[in-house]
């Protein structure tokens, strides 16, 4: 335990993005055995689990963010093997790096862990696999059982970003191929063998494909000492990702950084997928549900404010119009509130000056809903945004798009009902809890005609708690 808890012990130490964190080493009786004690790691949960899971389950994974995830591994190993002041010797060799202790956080980028654990594995002859597989991550040197180096990560380094199990990072094929396992890798490792270029045609599909095979071959050099270090990888890979991360020239204004979302708007969304949109139009309405709660509003409400995780889910961005007063930073120089006119609420156009509410919110959401459902903005008949206005001031509300929320249906006519009311004139009248609550008709979604028609439509429940 002494023993175990002293080889974990730096590991609790460091501080990095691209490191997971570690708290400490546990100990529990056997489940087995009353006389037995096991020892575990205590660490952040991550749903995603190790990378090999993460691309697994989420195999559309773009090329951009699986360049990402494997600079996040090498950026890891640059802090291991370069601590700042104050820790003690020259850095850190993880020694055992692989597929399944690199981890992938909510946020989709890459943590190291299982830091120090090289000599417990060999001593506990623990196995990630069972078949010997871990030796397709390790450099030949580990034949020799010479002394791991900093060069030793960056060999596996290289394997690692290329291979994650039936699911690769970067290519179609692991180190060696699928059916290359156990002591073969062995005697290829020891035969001065390394993974081919030709083996692993997904490669060309990165723009930098030829630079990219060229830095793992570096990585790959017999003798650990030729190996480029982790901040040369870093500088060289870096170069590969796309431009996004890196540019940090804002021309000296305010910028918001948020999760790159590769499923783009939820307009963008649903031309691309044949979704149940009802589904997003409940995702959009309980995250409004939720502002209030917190004191705020958002202010500017449209499809082109929700963007849409890889998991499909909507997610309300761009607060642009947010009223937070407690701030005496204001975004707009006139000191009015920001909204986009075929979604603003007709208050909103009065020249009293009233901001926005979560009663604004609701005819928003109402709009959004609309356009979700059609896939057209609001007044989509109405050209000029002037004519919009004169509409809103004219206190008419959008036509009713037949050939989605059908007449002939009572769910329709449900839910057109619910549309109305959100953009009723009196703000106060819009769908307050008890009432949209008790309004329990649901509606399904039929992708086969982009039509409403019966059963299950849950947006009703979510407006209603705003109240």
């Amino acid at each position: 335990m002494q023993r175990f808890a002293r080889l974990t012990d730096n590991w609790s130490t460091f501080r990095h993005d691209s490191i997971l964190p570690f708290y400490g080493v546990g100990i529990m009786q056997s489940p087995v055995s009353p006389t037995e004690y096991q020892l575990y790691l205590v660490t952040p949960y991550l749903n995603n689990q190790d990378v090999k899971h993460y691309i697994k389950t989420y195999p559309k994974v773009a090329g951009h963010t699986r360049l990402q995830l494997a600079l996040d591994i090498v950026r890891g190993l640059e802090y291991l093997h370069e601590l700042p002041p104050g820790f003690e010797g020259k850095g850190t060799v993880h020694g055992a790096l692989n597929i399944y202790n690199v981890l992938v956080k909510d946020s989709g980028r890459a943590v190291v862990s299982g830091i120090g654990h090289a000599k417990v594995i060999k001593d506990f002859q623990a196995s990630f696999t069972g078949d010997n597989s871990e030796y397709r991550y390790m450099g030949p040197e580990i034949l020799d059982d010479a002394l791991l180096t900093f060069g030793s990560d960056i060999w596996s380094w290289a394997m690692t970003s290329l291979e994650a199990g039936k699911t690769k990072i970067l290519t179609d094929e692991p180190p060696f191929g699928q059916k290359t396992r156990g002591t073969k890798i062995i005697q290829m490792i020891g035969t001065n063998k390394r993974p081919e270029q030709a083996n692993h045609p997904k490669i060309e599909e990165y723009g930098h494909s030829d630079e990219v095979w060229r830095l793992f071959e570096d990585c790959w050099k017999r003798k650990p000492e030729e190996r480029p270090s982790a901040h040369e990888v870093v500088r060289r890979f870096k170069v590969f990702v796309p431009e996004l991360e890196q540019n940090n020239n804002w021309n000296d204004g305010i910028a918001l950084v948020a999760p790159w979302m590769d499923n783009g708007t939820d307009m963008d969304y649903i031309r691309k997928q044949d979704v149940n949109r009802l589904d997003l139009c409940t995702e959009i309405a309980h995250g409004l549900a939720y502002l209030p709660k917190i004191g705020t509003t958002h202010g500017d409400l449209k499809g082109a404010n929700v963007l849409v995780s890889e998991h499909g889910a909507a997610l309300i961005s761009d607060f642009g119009g947010t009223s937070m007063k407690q701030y005496t930073l204001r975004f707009t120089g006139q000191g009015r509130f920001s909204y986009t006119l075929r979604w603003a609420a007709p208050e909103l156009l009065d020249e009293d000056g009233r901001g926005t509410s979560s009663y604004t919110d609701v005819y928003a959401l109402g709009m959004t809903i609309l356009e979700i459902i059609t896939g057209k903005v609001p007044f989509e008949n109405i050209g000029r945004e002037a004519a919009v206005y004169n509409a809103l001031r004219s206190n008419k509300n959008p036509r009713r798009p037949h050939s989605y929320i059908p007449v002939i249906s009572q769910q329709g006519d449900e839910l057109w009902n619910l549309l109305q009311s959100c953009w009723d004139r009196d703000s106060m009248s819009r769908p307050p809890a008890k009432h949209v609550e008790d309004a329990r008709d649901y509606v399904y979604w039929d992708s086969r005609r982009h039509g409403v028609i019966s059963d299950i439509f849950k947006v009703e429940v979510a407006l209603g708690m705003f109240s």
